[in-house]
């Protein structure tokens, strides 16, 4: 065995995409880091960093590893496969072409590590039934279904690629999944039928959509308007007549919590998945901004800290309470806190229940304006909502992506995710217009492609 001297740089010579390559590795320099850094083969992602999320897979051996946790050293010698040998000669191979031509690209940070994964799943399983391929990564599974099996073992008999495209189908499982479909499509409409303490108003002519939480005297939030509001926040988010979202109360109150009495009757396997339904404004693509009066506790507070902007008359009281009742947040509510000013604040307000005044809650970051009063507040409504709808829909529903995945990413993946995404839009028909409206002096006019 070669005993390497910690902190020395040692040779490592080996094969990459078919070409011999040599560099220079310290002992624990990751595979991935000296694809990267060493070899400028960018290709190769971090993400992670704990061998979890696949960003970062090669092959090696015909192998497929994440180079996040293999030591560079380990593979002198050594055969190696990255994302950038799949093409042949410019060319993408069909596994590549069937990834652009189902749009499987998603941001592109990822995209590397499910193609080489994809790429060992399919020579260990050249032919892979439906089924099968369903039991694989959702990356994998998507490959496997979209390309043709001619172009998953092209040495196939031909008779036999044709008995696999003209495999029987199970009617009887087809007749099922379209009962399971309708089923589903009304329990949807069923959900949203008639809102429960809520109303939906919306201004056309301002592309505005405002949903209203609305059950006096403090307009409470039940159990099943969270997953209402969930349900709408989807629905909204692909409506492409609403530019800007907002959240707030009716009677001069926001709101002062949840349904505490009706938290009794819900099954405890339940309460695990408040937070998805509650923090459906940060997965909105569209920009979400909450108007607060007098109170903001409990589920309110995290509803709020889901959204994008918040705005606060200046007597209103923002908390999460639940500990003065033997409880705690189950809505997202002391994560997004933690993750915003820390701990010792985070503890000072949650482990305590204070109530903060808006003014001490912007101060901490946690309250983008203070006005001071409602009339105010209606005023800055439509200021901000005015703003955001005259900028480019593509350009507000990508940075808010990156900004919130960046902000609980490393910061060269975060680095990475911007670039992917400034790529994107360099495109898009937006730039193009807002540029060109630039230089002719004039206002642009979005239509968010």
């Amino acid at each position: 065995m070669i005993r390497l001297k910690p902190g020395a740089a040692h040779r490592v010579s080996l094969t990459v995409n078919g070409k011999a390559k040599s560099g220079n590795a310290e002992p624990r320099t990751m595979l991935t880091d000296f694809l990267r850094h060493e070899l400028k083969l960018y290709g190769t992602h971090v993400g992670c960093e704990h061998g979890v999320c696949g960003a970062c897979t090669v092959m090696v051996d015909g192998r497929a590893v994440r180079s996040c946790m293999q030591y560079a050293v380990e593979c002198e010698g050594a055969e190696v496969r990255t994302v950038e040998g799949l093409a042949q000669e410019g060319v993408l191979n069909a596994l590549q072409q069937a990834f652009n031509r189902h749009h499987a690209l998603q941001c592109g940070f990822c995209t590397a590590g499910i193609l080489m994964s994809a790429t060992h799943w399919l020579a260990e399983n050249p032919d892979p039934p439906r089924s099968r391929s369903r039991t694989c990564s959702p990356g994998i599974s998507a490959a496997a279904r979209a390309m043709p099996r001619s172009s998953r073992r092209s040495s196939m008999p031909r008779a036999r690629c044709v008995r696999a495209r003209n495999e029987p189908r199970q009617e009887s499982d087809f007749s099922k999944g379209a009962n399971m479909t309708s089923k589903y499509a009304k329990q949807r409409g069923d959900l949203l039928a008639e809102l429960d303490g809520m109303r939906l108003e919306v201004d056309g002519a301002r592309r505005t959509a405002t949903l209203i939480l609305d059950r006096p005297p403090l307009n409470i939030v039940s159990y099943k308007a969270r997953s209402q509001i969930g349900a709408l926040f989807e629905e909204l988010g692909r409506d492409p007549e609403i530019g800007v979202i907002v959240v707030r109360g009716a009677n001069g109150v926001y709101t002062s919590g949840g349904d505490v009495r009706g938290f009794f009757d819900v099954p405890r396997d339940g309460m695990s998945h408040l937070a998805w339904n509650i923090g459906a404004p940060e997965r909105c693509p569209k920009p979400v901004i909450c108007a607060m009066e007098k109170y903001a506790f409990g589920v309110g507070w995290e509803l709020a800290l889901a959204c994008d902007f918040r705005l606060a008359t200046k007597d209103t009281l923002v908390a999460l309470p639940e500990v003065t009742i033997g409880q705690m947040p189950g809505s997202g509510g002391s994560q997004r806190v933690l993750r915003m000013v820390g701990m010792t604040r985070a503890k000072d307000m949650v482990l305590m229940g204070r109530r903060l005044q808006a003014s001490e809650a912007h101060a901490w970051g946690l309250i983008t304006e203070v006005v001071e009063d409602s009339a105010a507040l209606d005023k800055a409504i439509e200021s901000y909502a005015a703003k955001l709808n005259a900028l480019s829909p593509l350009a507000l529903s990508t940075l808010k992506r990156v900004l919130n995945q960046g902000d609980d990413a490393s910061l060269e993946a975060s680095f990475d995710l911007e670039g992917h995404a400034y790529e994107k839009l360099r495109d898009s028909h937006d730039y193009k217009e807002g540029a060109h409206a630039f230089f002719e002096k004039r206002k642009p006019k979005y239509t968010g492609n």
